[in-house]
């Protein structure tokens, strides 16, 4: 989950195409025939790669739109070619689509659609069905702009990754032969991604609604897609990982289900609003986001940013345009000594970046002397009632084969008693999951680590117990001891370690949370495992100490003092997510 720390770029997509009918396209004659020009065309994308010119000019898909056909001047062939070019173009989409095959892929479906084929929409949309999470990064994006471009869809969407991301529940009103056969099967597809749409209801559990263009009531209602594969290529993350890190973001790893590292699992919208997915990473589209709690309600309400809080979400704009492309969640807001300047810092996701942070106005969003603003502007929201909306699963979609079914996170249960003189302290997990994390990161790594983490907030801060058992010195049940980690989590000392955090305990200086680790206590396993299905059985009794800052921001000299406490509980929690 460690292993490269990367973002993928936003897919930013606008283009407007004149609508059409018929079939076919790109002159007549003989319906066998491709000329040699055709043919060598067919010949040359199949030779290109991801480390191709294209993809190094480009790095994101109204980039590479942009210059495709400059790029790749014998697209003209394809585009205008007579005879059996058609056939040709659409035989590709049969192959293997594993990743090399991705500049082949997109440079077809691009021809497909300039040529208006509509007799290819079956091929495009059955290879689109199979293979929406199989590993290609922009072929999925090119043809699903082709799909809708084909069907003379108006709605071609400005971001082309969100288009993708509509496409998901659209397939499952197809007719085709393939999504049938999906159906049939439920097997291998069917695991790699759903559906979820929830309907936003209020205190009494009545569903909000709005009125539409038409003048229409409609529930109020929210959706994304769920990932159960992580078709992440290291390729891929490289290409990105230097976007985050030159625009000024940190990668961070302190959520089990939400890894500072390269995942399909989420994306911004998906992290920030994950509270209406009920803690889970899922893949969602910001600017619906911004239409359905902004406005066509007033669940977000616009704040200065000079009063943003932790949890508010900041929705960042592209030139000119009213609907937003990104958005992240305020995570600290500090003052600085003199109080002359404060650094917000927001945390957040982009596509399929991992989770990072930055501050407000990195260069990432703003551009810098040498690059233009991606997102020029920004604008600073807050749950108008202190937090999220209830979001219960829409039943319209109940019986779709591409809508999530499953709405646990494992079962089993987790007793949590947390003392601290001086506090009144109670936790009531919200989330509570158990999952193998991928390393414990320090100066050694350690792979395959089963965990415990349990939090009270699904958004924002929130009192947090997380375990971590050492598999290399635990192997099955039996008694083991708490330890503290070395320096900066270098290590762990023992066969067990415990972190705790709350924001009824903050540091005085920067309003962050004391972070609180185990000293020594003991764990008896009655069952334990590293992989899915697994389960994690037994009850502990650690010790806690943490180090809190009690001087102001202003004050010099920085004081602190330590303090010290108990956690005590047990646990019967099946593992998701393992390795």
């Amino acid at each position: 989950m460690n292993a490269l720390r990367t973002r993928l770029s936003l897919a930013l997509l606008v283009l407007v195409t004149a609508c059409g009918s018929g079939g076919g396209g790109g002159g007549g004659g003989d319906s066998t025939v491709i000329t040699p020009e055709v043919q060598q065309a067919l010949d040359r994308a199949a030779t290109l790669s991801g480390t191709s010119d294209l993809l190094t000019a480009s790095g994101s898909a109204d980039g590479l739109r942009a210059r495709l056909e400059e790029g790749f001047p014998e697209l003209t062939n394809l585009i205008q070619g007579g005879g059996g070019t058609a056939a040709a173009l659409r035989s590709v989409f049969q192959g293997a689509p594993d990743p090399t095959r991705d500049y082949q892929l997109l440079v077809n479906a691009y021809a497909i659609e300039k040529r208006r084929d509509t007799d290819s929409i079956p091929t495009l949309q059955a290879f689109l069905e199979t293979e929406i999470t199989g590993g290609l990064y922009w072929t999925p994006h090119f043809v699903t702009h082709a799909l809708k471009s084909l069907r003379g869809r108006s709605d071609l969407r400005e971001d082309a990754f969100y288009d993708l991301v509509e496409m998901e529940p659209e397939l499952a009103a197809s007719p085709s032969q393939s999504l049938a056969t999906f159906a049939a099967q439920a097997g291998d597809g069917a695991t790699r991604s759903c559906g979820r749409r929830y309907v936003l209801v209020d205190g009494s559990g009545q569903p909000l609604t709005y009125t539409d263009a038409s003048g229409a009531t409609q529930n109020l209602t929210v959706e994304g897609r769920q990932f159960n594969v992580d078709p992440m290529t290291s390729d891929r993350a490289r290409h990105f990982v230097e976007q985050v890190e030159d625009g000024g973001g940190t990668y961070v790893d302190d959520d089990p289900l939400f890894p500072g590292s390269p995942t399909w699992s989420f994306n911004c919208a998906g992290y920030a609003f994950r509270g209406l997915n009920g803690g889970r990473p899922w893949a969602a589209d910001p600017s619906r986001f911004y239409q359905a709690l902004v406005q066509n309600s007033d669940l977000l309400m616009e704040v200065p940013e000079s009063d943003a809080r932790p949890g508010d979400k900041v929705f960042y704009f592209q030139g000119g345009r009213s609907l937003p492309g990104h958005v992240a969640e305020v995570r600290r807001v500090e003052t600085s000594m003199l109080g002359f300047s404060t650094t917000i810092t927001v945390r957040n996701a982009d596509e399929q970046s991992g989770l990072w942070e930055a501050p407000i106005d990195a260069s990432y969003f703003t551009g810098t002397w040498v690059s233009s603003a991606k997102f020029p502007t920004r604008k600073v929201y807050r749950w108008r009632n202190g937090a999220p909306p209830t979001a219960l699963p829409d039943p319209a979609v109940a019986t779709n084969p591409r809508y999530c079914k499953d709405d646990g996170l494992g079962s089993g249960s987790l007793d949590v008693s947390i003392s601290v003189p001086g506090f009144s302290l109670s936790f009531d997990p919200q989330l509570t999951i158990a999952t193998s994390v991928s390393s414990f990161e320090g100066e050694i790594t350690i792979p395959n680590v089963p965990s415990i983490f349990a939090s009270e907030s699904l958004v924002g801060l929130g009192e947090i117990v997380w375990i971590f058992f050492d598999p290399r010195q635990i192997t099955g049940p039996g008694t083991y001891t708490f330890g503290e980690p070395l320096e900066v989590f270098e290590d762990m000392l023992d066969e067990v370690l415990i972190t705790y955090n709350s924001p009824d305990i903050m540091n005085l200086d920067d309003g962050s949370p004391v972070v609180f680790t185990s000293t020594g206590g003991t764990v008896t396993l009655t069952s334990y495992g590293v992989l899915d299905g697994d389960r994690l059985e037994g009850t502990f009794s650690a010790t806690i100490a943490g180090r809190r800052t009690t001087s102001g921001p202003d004050e010099d000299p920085r004081t602190e003092v330590t303090l010290t406490g108990t956690i005590t509980g047990a646990f019967d929690l099946e593992i998701v997510n393992g390795n």
